[in-house]
């Protein structure tokens, strides 16, 4: 339950970084011609808000733990507990992989205004 928790902790972290990079991302949608680049610039976006959806789904429906302990004996709640590791592991997962997509997409948009 820890290590679930402590990736929780961790990924709730990221959140703020995901927002950050998502509203720096969004103004870029309405200034460039370059249909490659937005579509990069779209999928991003929707990698990332995917990603943070992902994790409030995961906060809302994730069983607590002292409500399992009323129903469940004790090799139910490990189960449960190992399948909601393996969840928030692919959650954080996905938001490392759609902020480093992010970052390099915004890398590609900035390079031509610092050679300019």
């Amino acid at each position: 339950f820890r290590k679930m928790m402590d990736v929780h902790d961790v990924a709730m972290e990221k959140i703020v970084e995901m927002n950050r990079l998502a509203r720096t991302l969004k103004p870029y949608r309405d200034s460039l011609e370059d249909q490659a680049l937005l579509d990069e610039i779209n999928l991003a976006i929707e990698r990332l808000e995917g990603a943070d959806e992902a994790m409030m789904q995961w906060m809302a429906t994730s069983p607590k733990l002292g409500k399992l302990r009323d129903t469940l004996d004790h090799d139910q709640i490990m189960a449960m507990l190992e399948a909601e590791q393996e969840k928030i592991d692919n959650i954080g997962k996905a938001m490392t992989s759609s902020m480093e997509n992010a970052k390099a997409v915004l890398a590609r948009i900035q390079e031509p205004k610092k050679q300019d």
